[in-house]
């Protein structure tokens, strides 16, 4: 796979995936599934700074890409030869950013539904998850977004 094609969808996985969690606690908190602000507050504290991270690391790599060559510019051999990413590189890459953002929802979902029952076990839910994953998104991230410059 071409590794810019990769990082596009990568990237709008991530943006719309982040936008799709904070949806779903915006209606979690008009439909009565958190109890009262309190908890709304306490899911977006910790939802908040590692997802700015990795929003931050996506629209950076966008606005580093904004001057597009025209290819008609470009001889056959001028042209440069377009990255591949590897097949493991990719499973891996896509496993990780899947699973986290899955398990984000339903933590989230069990809360909304009434599966679990405190606040307190949701945010250290969500914290044991976010430094269990932090880690390897970052790094993820950064690898993948990084432009060729920075490496």
């Amino acid at each position: 796979m071409k590794e810019k094609d990769f990082q596009f969808k990568m990237g709008k996985l991530i943006m719309v995936s982040n936008i799709v969690i904070f949806i779903l606690v915006a209606l979690g908190y008009v439909f009565k599934g958190f109890a009262d602000d309190d908890e709304v507050s306490a899911v977006l504290k910790l939802l908040a700074p590692i997802n700015s991270i990795y929003m931050a690391a996506v629209i950076k790599y966008i606005i580093s890409q904004k001057n597009v060559v025209d290819g008609n510019d470009e001889s056959e051999e001028e042209k440069p030869k377009p990255i591949l990413i590897n097949k493991g590189y990719a499973t891996v890459t896509r496993t990780i950013i899947y699973f986290h953002f899955i398990a984000l929802v339903f933590l989230i979902g069990a809360r909304i539904l009434g599966a679990i029952g405190s606040i307190d076990t949701l945010t250290t839910s969500i914290a044991i998850l976010e430094t269990f994953f932090g880690a390897y998104v970052g790094t993820i991230i950064v690898d993948l977004f990084s432009s060729s410059k920075d490496r």
